[in-house]
C-alpha cells in the first residue's frame, strides 16, 4: 500500500505492507434451555425448596445457552433474544455474558428475562450471537407456555349479569342469544343517547392487567364520538385507559388511549370491520408503562413510556360508559371476556 504523495512537492514514501484479514466464519449457538422461574426484583431467582417446580404463575425465564466462534479473530461480542417474530439482526433484547464480558470465542449465557408483559400461551423464544467480526449466528429457539394469575371472567353462559359487580343502564342491556358470538349467549348494549355497560371491581389496585373479549360493531353508529368501549378506572373513578370506537360516513374505526402525567396518549384510529374480531387488551403502569392493543391476536397499537407507575386499577367497564352522542343508534354485542394479572 503506498500513501498519497506530499501535497507540494510530489515526493512518495516507501511501500507499507499489512496483514488483512476477512472472518466470514458464522458463530454459532447451542440449543436455547428456557425454563419458568420465579424471579424477583433485579432478575434474581427465587429459591425454592429442592425439587420444586416454579409457581404455576412464573413469570420469570432463565435463559441458558453457549455461543462459539471459530473464524479467525474468534471472539463473541453480542448476543440478545426474541420472541415470534423476529425484529432483525441487533434489534432484538441485549443478553449478557455468564462471567459479565463478552471476550472469549466461547461464552455462556444464563439470565432471567422478565415475560411479565408477554400474551398468555405458548411462545418461541430465540437466541442469537454475533462475533467481533460482526457475524451473526442462526437464531436457536425453545418453546415457553406462560401463564397470568385469572381475576375475573364471564362468558354470559348463565343468561345473565349476575357474575358483574355491576351494571349502568341495565334496560340497554340484555343478555340474549342472538348476541353471542361464542357459546349459547352474548351481551347486547345499546350504543345510542346513555351508558350500557357492565362493572368488575376484581382488580383492586393492580398494576398490571390483562382482558380479553370479543367485540361486534353490529352496524351500531357512534355519531362521530370516540365512544368508550371498554375502560379502567382508579379509585377515585377517573380514567386509566380505554378502547374507544367511532363511525363516520362509511368508515369504522378503533383507539386506545391511556393516562399520563400530562394528561391522555392516544394511539393511531384503526380501521375496523363490521363483523366480531378478538380484542386483547394489557395495560402495565410502571416508569415505562405501556398499554398494548391487539385485534384479532394481532397487535394494533402500543403507547409506550407512559410514566404511570404511581397508578393503580380499580374497576374496568365493559360497554358504553362515555362519549355518548344523542345521535349514536344500534347494539353492539360483546361476548367471552376474561381477565388476569
Amino acid at each position: 500500500m503506498r500513501p498519497a504523495p506530499d501535497s507540494t512537492a510530489g515526493n512518495w514514501s516507501d511501500c507499507a505492507s499489512g496483514n488483512l484479514v476477512i472472518d466470514t466464519t458464522v458463530p454459532v449457538v447451542d440449543p436455547v434451555v428456557a425454563n419458568l422461574v420465579d424471579a424477583v426484583a433485579g432478575g434474581r431467582v427465587r429459591r425454592r425448596p429442592h425439587g420444586r417446580a416454579a409457581s404455576r404463575y412464573a413469570t420469570g425465564v432463565l435463559i441458558q445457552t453457549r455461543g462459539a466462534d471459530h473464524g479467525v479473530a474468534a471472539r463473541i461480542a453480542r448476543a440478545e433474544w426474541f420472541i415470534d417474530t423476529d425484529p432483525g439482526k441487533g434489534k432484538g433484547h441485549a443478553l449478557p455474558a455468564a462471567d459479565g464480558r463478552f471476550d472469549s470465542a466461547t461464552e455462556r449465557i444464563r439470565t432471567v428475562v422478565s415475560a411479565k408483559r408477554w400474551l398468555a400461551g405458548t411462545h418461541t423464544l430465540y437466541v442469537r450471537v454475533r462475533d467481533l467480526a460482526g457475524n451473526w449466528s442462526r437464531p436457536t429457539s425453545a418453546k415457553i407456555t406462560v401463564r397470568f394469575r385469572p381475576l375475573f371472567a364471564d362468558g354470559f353462559e348463565r343468561g345473565n349479569l349476575a357474575a358483574w359487580s355491576a351494571a349502568s343502564g341495565s334496560r340497554r342491556l340484555r343478555v340474549t342469544k342472538g348476541a353471542a358470538l361464542e357459546g349459547r349467549f352474548g351481551l347486547q348494549a345499546a350504543s345510542a343517547g346513555a351508558a350500557a355497560f357492565v362493572a368488575d371491581r376484581s382488580p383492586q389496585k393492580r398494576d398490571s392487567y390483562r382482558a380479553s373479549f370479543v367485540f361486534d360493531p353490529n352496524g351500531s353508529r357512534t355519531g362521530g364520538e370516540g365512544q368508550v368501549v371498554f375502560s379502567g378506572l382508579g379509585g377515585g373513578g377517573g380514567t386509566l385507559f380505554a378502547l374507544q370506537h367511532r363511525t363516520s360516513g362509511a368508515s369504522r374505526e378503533i383507539r386506545v388511549v391511556a393516562r399520563t402525567p400530562r394528561g391522555f396518549a392516544a394511539g393511531e384510529w384503526l380501521e375496523l370491520a363490521d363483523a366480531p374480531h378478538a380484542i386483547d387488551i394489557a395495560w402495565f403502569a410502571a416508569g415505562d408503562g405501556e398499554l398494548d392493543l391487539y385485534v384479532d391476536g394481532t397487535t394494533a397499537a402500543q403507547l409506550r413510556n407512559l410514566r404511570n407507575g404511581k397508578l393503580r386499577l380499580e374497576t374496568v367497564r365493559l360497554g358504553p360508559s362515555a362519549n355518548l352522542d344523542d345521535s349514536a343508534r344500534g347494539a353492539m354485542y360483546l361476548d367471552s371476556f376474561t381477565s388476569s394479572e
